[in-house]
């Protein structure tokens, strides 16, 4: 990997999910279903880890946003815009 390189990987999983629903809402003006809806896509997200064909249970994520998904991108951008 080239050492001039940034990697942003990482800070996906740094998101803080009160903080960006608060930003979201008051920052961009998001109504209350919509950021409902975005409670609901932020809490039902979990991750497990697999070793030598066995797993761990599955846990709730508190932080962070997916990188592979649609909203994630988005999220994180608009976690990290300043506003103002």
């Amino acid at each position: 990997m080239n050492s001039n390189m940034l990697d942003l990987s990482a800070a996906f999983d740094i998101i803080d999910h009160p903080i960006l629903l608060k930003h979201l809402e008051f920052s961009f003006g998001f109504k209350e279903k919509a950021v409902y809806c975005e409670r609901l896509y932020l809490v039902k997200r979990t991750q497990c880890v697999s070793v030598t064909n066995k797993t761990s249970p599955d846990a709730g994520l508190l932080i962070g946003v997916t990188q592979g998904s649609v909203l994630g991108p988005k999220n994180y951008c608009m976690y990290t815009k300043r506003v103002g």
